[in-house]
């Protein structure tokens, strides 16, 4: 009954329930008479120019008012009236999304002044009521000014001073929220895959991704804005950023355009390494159309958009290939023994093209019910498909590696905003997407293989083991209702966001199998190191398995929420509001009664959720002078955020209940089996298990904020502010099935290991691993940014912004499943990871941004827009290849770094006959060489690496965007619209500028310097093979300049 209880509140409080993902912009003010006194009664109506939009209240009995769900942007027209005194109207007033504007209105009585007075808003002003946390917003000017190949969200915010890639303040973008049209557009699954590239992923949070898909199409967008500490208590579900964006309407003129983007190997650099070498033949086009009008004058209007993408890219670095460390002769020796000893052609090595297409379609109509009442309703349908095939010179994928992964998303959204009466106003959302994914292949299916060539390469064949049994199906369900009540100085809201997601997930990792080989030779000679991979113990037909969901579950994302915005002075509010956050589970998590018996897991239930978490929060503003050009700006409050569900799937059907598992280190040859179930009698009835901690809590941070902002002379404007965030409840996967018997290793690396292996060092032998996800309270991020901007109307905007920060965390998290997070993060102890930084550290970044507009004659102008960005490498990790502490994972044991040859045991590097190729003494040489040549290494002589502390080297990046807009009619009703994107500029400008650095992130990050070989007298054996090169790659394609040519026509 207790578990009950919270839901039944939810249901109860649901008539008062109401803006969680802000869709809407408000005007608040004040009218006063000439004296300074207060005029109540007042009417004011505001007058939205494009679609005729009326909205009307009266001054308060303190001369203040509240126009609430007002559209963002304007041009808005505001008049201000009160019997005996003269109208005040204000002009080209613009409103931006999800803020509040204020104004002073000063009448004048009509004895005094008869004629009506009219004034010009400002739509730059920054300063305003309700701006507390970090926030940063984009105009529907300035997505058009931001030069972007890949015409994507990414492109935009990455001009946030905090943001890197898709995080941002040092979080991790899988805690992210994206809302469109107030609608949650996440990626909830977060299924995901690493990528070469300095990149690191294909994903970024959003639905569509992994098929190289954005969720919208820019020219759908209206304005964006992205928030690290709102104190709104309206927004959350994010413990990272909340982005928000929402879409363009039609208005009283029918208006349109056509448009189209392109570019090819003609608008690309030659290659930074050296050779200088052209790319090879590729494309990629976006093309589109958006048509907008009226149905009904100033009542009912429409907007559409459709958009497609199509690309096709080379992929490098085939065997023999500049760069690639993989000879020819060795991927043919593969290829030819797969063939010849099972009839199984691998796919190529040499030269390949990959696809990437994708379609868009938005319709929205708005629906003026009333002046009081309107109503919109939007779809939005997504469908694409991206070909997977990653190279790079450590990295080589055979051909039927490969595989195209399909994505059809559908975003169906509802709003109502109703202003009851001058003092209540209320905006109600609903909205319903879906998402259907899954993957196909070339060739019969056949197991993973995973070759070790020269300690840092790996050589991958047979079918990609992600993609042998892949496909989901999503849906999302969100209420969200928001009601609004200004009285005298207060405006209270009180409100409901409520996420009913539908999951069915149809995955099986290594279901083809997973066999791993230490070298070439040992694949050749049919001796793996390790064999794993899952089976369905009721069928192991293929065809069956891809059609039945392996986990069918819903996960409930609720919350309630009050909040007081309180004026205490015009230049002094406060906003002090409490959010409740719930997860509720419907579906049980199954349960393996083995599990339940064992003393030593039995405490694990699978039970969480249902348990409110309470998040309050304040913030204020303060206008620090009458003249309003200076402002403190502050707050602190909890934030509950959102997880990638994938991780719940996990424990759904990774339960020893239908499929069982096979984690085999053969000591022998073992040839490859076809199906894993063959493998029974090897390891006959076991299972790997994931369990879920006892209320297991969604991920919580405490975030705090302090900003100053101060206009200054010459349209300048500098703000300085600061974040620190504290992990409340973080993440964290441990594997539990070992028992406590270790050993510490003699010498200066004295680090604990498992002493037993197999089956001797396991709790419950039936279980191949146990792994639990629970909750931590380590971890932390904070950042310091500074910015100036200026504006010259219709002229000139200049910004530039630095930003220092730091973010550490236990686990990374960037990883799909329970048992990757654990077996992937680098650490001493696994089960004890220590507090490191974190993938998503960025230290210092600088950006500029630069738009100048020249007018060439009436309606003709050029205009150029130049972005630079500036930061610090990329983190990584040095860690050995092997599985030195037996802690099941061959990945992620931190480097110990030698002071001197006492410090290291290493065996000579022996060919054919025993003869010693490399002693021992000139590995050491050359590894004392090495670590002398690396500061980071150098800097840690005696001591452990730390994860992700070694850093690749800054990168720097020119972006400029040339524009020409010409009129086709003496009116300027037609007009077109030539651009120029060059990014990478600098690249353009001298072969060796512009370079991106990555560690590859098919590894995590990590880079193996070491081969361990074996346990001798208590103390681990390594070689060293003395790797060329850095540990960090420089990305091929991101470091040469791309052009591309776009050419727009407009009517309206």
């Amino acid at each position: 009954m207790k578990k009950c209880l919270p839901v039944l509140l939810f249901v109860l409080l649901l008539s008062f329930s109401g803006r969680a993902q802000v869709t809407t912009s408000a005007l608040e003010g004040l009218v006063v008479g000439a004296a300074g006194g207060a005029i109540p009664g007042a009417t004011v109506v505001i007058t939205h120019l494009p679609t005729g939009t009326r909205s009307g209240t009266q001054s308060d009995g303190g001369g203040q008012f509240l126009l609430n769900n007002l559209k963002p942007g304007g041009p808005y027209q505001v008049v201000v009236s009160f019997v005996g005194y003269t109208s005040q109207t204000r002009d080209e007033l613009y409103l931006s999304l999800g803020k509040v504007t204020r104004q002073t209105f000063t009448l004048v009585e009509a004895s005094t002044e008869l004629a009506g007075v009219q004034v010009t808003g400002d739509k730059s002003d920054p300063f305003t009521a309700d701006k507390n946390g970090q926030a940063y917003h984009l105009s529907q000017q300035a997505i058009r000014n931001t030069p972007t190949v890949n015409r994507s969200l990414g492109d935009l915010t990455k001009l946030m001073p905090q943001g890197n890639k898709n995080s941002f303040g040092g979080s991790n973008y899988r805690f992210n929220n994206l809302s469109i049209d107030g609608m949650a557009t996440n990626d909830v699954l977060g299924f995901q895959e690493p990528a070469s590239g300095a990149g690191g992923t294909v994903a970024a949070g959003t639905p569509g991704a992994l098929a190289g898909t954005q969720p919208i199409s820019l020219d759908a967008i209206d304005e964006i804005s992205v928030v690290i500490s709102p104190f709104n208590v309206t927004l959350g579900n994010f413990t990272g950023a909340n982005i928000n964006a929402v879409t363009k309407g039609g208005t009283n003129r029918l208006a349109g355009s056509a448009y189209s983007y392109a570019r090819n190997q003609a608008l690309t650099g030659k290659s930074v390494d050296g050779l200088r070498t052209p790319i090879e033949s590729y494309y990629d086009v976006q093309s589109g159309l958006s048509l907008g009008g009226p149905i009904v004058k100033n009542k009912l209007f429409f907007f559409g958009n459709y958009e497609l993408q199509r690309r096709e890219e080379p992929v490098s670095y085939a065997p023999g290939a500049a760069g690639a460390n993989v000879p020819r002769e060795v991927a043919r020796q593969i290829s030819d023994f797969l063939q010849t000893q099972y009839g199984y052609d691998p796919g190529t090595v040499g030269d390949v093209a990959i696809k990437r297409n994708s379609d868009k379609f938005l319709l929205r109509l708005d629906y003026n019910i009333s002046d009081k009442h309107r109503l919109s309703l939007r779809d939005n349908y997504v469908t694409g498909f991206a070909d997977n095939l990653e190279r790079s010179p450590t990295v080589l994928n055979f051909g039927n590696q490969g595989f195209r992964h399909h994505s059809r998303t559908n975003s169906l959204v509802a709003e109502l905003k109703s202003s009851f009466t001058s003092r209540v106003s209320n905006q109600l959302i609903v909205g319903y997407n879906t998402v259907n994914e899954n993957r196909t292949y070339d060739g019969p299916l056949f197991p993973h293989l995973e070759i070790n060539y020269n300690t840092s390469t790996v050589i991958y064949a047979g079918t990609y083991r992600e993609a042998a049994v892949y496909g989901s199906g999503l849906s999302t369900t969100q209420l969200t209702d928001n009601l609004t009540i200004f009285r005298d100085k207060h405006t209270l809201t009180l409100g409901t966001s409520n996420e009913l997601n539908a999951i069915e997930y149809r995955f099986l990792t290594a279901f083809n199998g997973r066999w791993q080989y230490s070298s070439v030779d040992a694949f050749l000679n049919s001796r793996p190191n390790r064999v794993r991979g899952v089976y369905n113990t009721e069928s192991n037909d293929p065809a069956y398995n891809k059609s039945l969901p392996s986990a069918d579950f819903r996960a409930m994302l609720l919350s309630l929420y009050a909040q007081d915005d309180y004026r205490l002075s015009t230049r002094l509010t406060v906003q002090a509001g409490l959010r409740l956050d719930m997860q509720l589970h419907p579906d049980k998590v199954p349960l393996n009664p083995a599990v339940f018996k064992n003393p030593e897991f039995g405490q694990y239930q699978n039970k969480f959720g249902g348990v409110p978490q309470l998040n309050p929060r304040l913030s204020f503003n303060y206008q620090l002078n009458e003249a309003s050009t200076m402002q403190l700006r502050g707050g602190s409050g909890l934030f509950t955020g959102r997880i990638p569900f994938v991780w719940y799937a996990y424990a759904h059907y990774i339960s020893g209940n239908r499929y069982n598992n096979i984690d085999y280190r053969p000591t022998g040859a073992l040839p490859i089996a076809q199906d894993l179930s063959t493998l029974q009698a090897v390891q006959p009835g076991i299972a790997e298990i994931n369990l879920i901690d006892n209320d297991f809590k969604l991920p919580r941070d405490w975030k705090s904020t302090l900003a100053f902002d101060v206009k200054l002379p010459y349209e300048l404007t500098f703000t300085a502010e600061g974040l620190v965030s504290k992990v409340v409840a973080g993440v964290l996967f441990q594997s539990i099935n070992f028992k406590d018997n270790k050993a510490t290793f003699e010498g200066a690396d004295n680090r604990p290991y498992f002493a037993a292996t197999g089956n001797a060092a396991k709790i419950d032998p039936a279980f191949t691993n146990v792994f639990v996800m629970s909750n931590t309270r380590q971890g932390y991020n904070y950042n310091a940014t500074f910015t100036l901007t200026k504006r010259v109307a219709d002229k000139l905007e200049a910004y530039a912004g630095y930003s220092y920060g730091q973010s550490k965390d236990i686990v990374n998290g960037v990883r799909v499943s329970p048992a990757a997070n654990y077996e992937w993060n680098q650490a001493l102890v696994a089960n004890s990871p220590a507090l490191a930084y974190s993938n998503f550290d960025l230290r210092h970044k600088f950006i500029g941004n630069l738009y100048y507009t020249l007018k060439v004659r009436e309606r003709a102008s050029l205009s150029a827009s130049l972005i630079y960005i500036a930061r610090s490498g990329s983190p990584y990790s040095y860690v050995y290849e092997g599985d030195v502490n037996r802690d099941g994972s061959a990945k992620n044991d931190v480097l110990f770094v030698p002071a001197s040859s006492a410090d290291i045991t290493l065996a000579n590097i022996t060919g054919p006959g025993g003869a010693v190729l490399v002693s021992a003494q000139q590995q050491y040489e050359q590894l004392a060489a090495y670590i002398a040549n690396d500061p980071y290494l150098a800097s840690r002589r005696g001591r452990y690496a730390e994860r992700n502390a070694a850093r690749t080297p800054w990168t720097q990046q020119l972006d400029l965007r040339l524009t020409a807009k010409l009129p086709l009619t003496a009116s300027g009703a037609q007009r077109l619209e030539v651009t120029f994107d060059v990014i990478n500029l600098g690249n353009l400008l001298r072969n060796s500028w512009g370079r991106q650095y990555f560690v590859p992130n098919i590894n995590n990050s990590g880079y193996a310097l070491l081969d361990f070989v074996r346990i001798e007298n208590n103390r681990p054996v390594y070689q060293f093979k003395n790797p060329a090169g850095t540990p960090w790659q420089t990305d091929p394609i991101s470091s040469r300049w791309q052009g591309q040519l776009g050419l727009r026509y407009s009517f309206n």
